[in-house]
């Protein structure tokens, strides 16, 4: 599943190569810095910044704290915890690295392949950098009912995805 035409010519032109490589413009429209630390004082809040320590256990704590703001901001609301059963998908821009055990930013399938076939830009619909005009498509499946953490994303026309 690749070799989707994500990136209209006309706002990659804007942009030379480098920058569009190192998604230099890419700017996310989420929840504030003040939203983000009061998030991670909730019980939620606790228990995402929990997961991320046990998980990467090599990180300061600063760095791990900083991880876990910026992907709290980058949602449009503050996340929640769901459990779910369900595939999951991440674009990552074609012949990159595939998506390590730590990217946060996985978008249900459904929703992917709804997106998809409806025609929609897939890079300005689920926010995405522009780095490519194709991504690859990974795919997981949990093996069993697993907790997750949900939020929107806001594209950066402002729609929330």
């Amino acid at each position: 599943m690749n070799d989707f035409d994500l990136t209209p010519e006309g706002i990659k032109n804007q942009y030379d190569e480098k920058t569009i490589a190192e998604a230099k413009t890419f700017k996310t429209h989420g929840v504030s810095e003040l939203d983000a630390d009061a998030y991670l004082n909730t019980s939620d809040g606790k228990l995402y910044f929990k997961r991320l320590r046990e998980f990467d256990q090599k990180s300061s704590f600063d760095d791990l704290y900083d991880r876990a703001v910026g992907q709290i901001r980058s949602g449009t609301d503050l996340p929640r915890m769901e459990i779910m059963n369900e595939p999951l998908v991440q674009l990552v821009p074609a012949g990159g690295k595939p998506p390590s055990d730590s990217m946060p930013f996985w978008i249900k399938e459904a929703d992917f392949q709804a997106a998809s076939n409806a025609g929609y830009d897939l890079f300005l619909h689920f926010g995405l950098p522009i780095k490519s005009e194709n991504y690859d498509v990974y795919r997981i499946a949990p093996k069993a009912p697993t907790m997750v953490w949900v939020r929107q994303s806001k594209s950066p026309n402002g729609e929330a995805k």
